[in-house]
């Protein structure tokens, strides 16, 4: 879940590990849901 990985790279300092990504990741894949969504409710 999007929320989850982005509260747990703020609390570990935006570092990369095994559950959670990069943060431009994170970003990219929540403007890329967003998009999408918008896209199929129109």
């Amino acid at each position: 879940m999007i929320d989850y990985e982005w509260i747990e790279s703020l609390k570990n300092g935006g570092i990369e590990d095994n559950d959670i990504k990069a943060r431009k990741d994170i970003t990219a894949d929540f403007i890329s849901y967003y998009k999408n969504y918008f896209t199929l409710d129109l």
